[in-house]
């Protein structure tokens, strides 16, 4: 049957095909290289983390964990938009506490092709804080190679679902509604 699917502008380490993979649990294929304009990638240390998911990132990643985050500014950031269902959807905003920290919004991307395309990506609102913004085309993809190293080699499937579970929870637990 025909299935609903959403286009996600991946940056950071979401532009990486094989950490999509292991978040949805499906090879994405290639997906399209784009850029969104008006925004500069900001990336939060973890004391700028809300405190509810503050516990489990650090216990999952380290002390020194950082996190990317699209901040409105002028210029330009460059990642990946992979064609998602919406239940793959829902995994990654349990993977990326999308609710009670970070938030998915509308925006323009523009691919390598030059087509300009509305895709949905995630971001902190613009009120939390920032530690500072990198350049948005030459950035290191990952902010945490450890925690990825974990999460690769260590983390077996049943682990990973624990922890999705566990932040599940926390996300019903926390959650609080947007307010527009």
């Amino acid at each position: 049957g025909y299935m609903r699917t959403v286009q996600f502008f991946g940056y950071g380490p979401l532009k990486n095909r094989s950490f999509i993979k292991t978040i949805i649990g499906r090879d994405p294929g290639m997906g399209k290289p784009a850029i969104v304009e008006g925004f500069q990638l900001a990336y939060q240390t973890l004391e700028q983390i809300p405190k509810n998911v503050r516990s489990i990132l650090e216990k999952v990643w380290g002390a020194g964990f950082r996190a990317y985050t699209l901040r409105s500014g002028p210029g330009i950031v460059a990642g990946v938009i992979w064609e998602l269902t919406e239940a793959e959807l829902i995994r990654l905003r349990q993977w990326d506490f999308i609710g009670s920290w970070r938030e998915l919004a509308d925006v323009r991307a523009r691919t390598s092709s030059g087509e300009s395309v509305v895709v949905v990506s995630d971001m902190v609102s613009d009120v939390q804080p920032i530690k500072d913004t990198v350049d948005g085309i030459l950035y290191q993809e990952n902010l945490n190679p450890e925690g990825t190293r974990i999460v690769e080699e260590y983390f077996r499937e049943e682990e990973l679902d624990r922890v999705r579970e566990q932040l599940k929870e926390m996300q019903l637990l926390h959650h609080q509604p947007h307010i527009a």
